[in-house]
């Protein structure tokens, strides 16, 4: 199994957050096992930095997960994840 650290800008809600996903590769085949938010930091309107927090409930985790899910960056992150492996190949 391996980990990959990203960010999603969740314009929205003006938040950027930071995630760690680990996932496994055979061939041609992507499964990602889990996503798994680490830290939230909020800006204002300017992209300055207002607050960051840690991530630890599970309920949260779960909210974070579900939100990037929706906002539909999980496609982009398989294609990055394949990118990345392909570079690193």
């Amino acid at each position: 199994m391996q980990s990959h650290q990203t960010s999603w800008e969740d314009e929205e809600n003006n938040r950027i957050v930071e995630l760690r996903v680990d996932y496994e590769i055979d061939g041609d085949s992507l499964a990602i096992k889990e996503i798994a938010p680490q830290q939230v930091t909020f800006v204002d309107s300017d992209h300055q930095v207002v607050r960051r927090i840690k991530v630890y409930g599970d309920r949260a985790r779960r909210h974070l997960e579900q939100a990037f899910r929706q906002d539909g960056r999980l496609e982009k992150l398989e294609v990055e994840l394949l990118q990345h492996a392909t570079v690193n190949a």
